[in-house]
């Protein structure tokens, strides 16, 4: 189960009194494997982040946000710039993006540095082996994600967010598979997928 962020911040009333930890209790029980981030996890400065890292389940990922001072956010809110996972001896690398409008929507600190996130991708890449499969998770919203799909085909998956866009269909751009399923966990994309060994992949289902 992933997320491509907003995980908090859909109360406004729970995010000022309680800075989200029943949200963080409730989506643990989704059992959610990892997570983008999202402008609401901004709406109070670095707290909300900060305590998805002392209560959340599961690793949360930005490629594009980095911290001015790193050895002083570190203990705060680490926040890793790729995932990486075997499948059958394989990588599979998981990456995240959150959208530029946070710095304008919401309210993250001066030590939050946010790196445009084509040129975040295009550094990432360079350091993943050819043939690997790469997960995006895109807190940019639809029409970036079709942008991105053309501009980097070596991407397998595009999970998105931001638009609140649903997809009852994957969009295919080349190689490039797209999903997005609305807004509020109303919807939940359920995803059977085949990888090959040469990098490529096959959706076997969705809906």
């Amino acid at each position: 189960v992933i997320t491509a962020g907003d995980m908090v911040g859909a109360s406004p009333l729970v995010s000022a009194l309680f800075l989200d930890e029943p949200t963080i209790e409730a989506v643990n029980h989704m059992q959610i494997d990892f997570s983008a981030v999202g402008n609401h996890e901004f709406d109070h400065g670095d707290e909300l982040l900060s305590r998805l890292n002392d209560y959340a389940k599961f690793p949360v990922v930005s490629t594009n946000i980095t911290y001015r001072n790193p050895h002083e956010a570190e203990e705060l809110v680490p926040i890793e710039d790729k995932l990486v996972f075997d499948i059958a001896g394989q990588p599979l690398y998981v990456l995240g993006l959150t959208t530029l409008e946070t710095e304008e929507v919401a309210s993250p600190s001066e030590k939050v540095v946010f790196e445009d996130h084509k040129q975040a991708l295009k550094r990432v890449l360079t350091e993943i082996e050819e043939d690997a499969h790469i997960v995006l998770l895109s807190h940019l919203g639809y029409e970036e994600d079709l942008r991105l799909a053309r501009e980097f085909p070596q991407l397998n998956l595009i999970f998105g967010g931001h638009t609140h866009t649903i997809l009852s269909a994957p969009s295919q751009v080349g190689n490039v598979s797209i999903f997005q399923a609305g807004q509020y966990g109303r919807f939940l994309g359920n995803l059977l997928l085949r990888c090959y060994a040469d990098g490529s992949h096959k959706v076997l289902s969705y809906d």
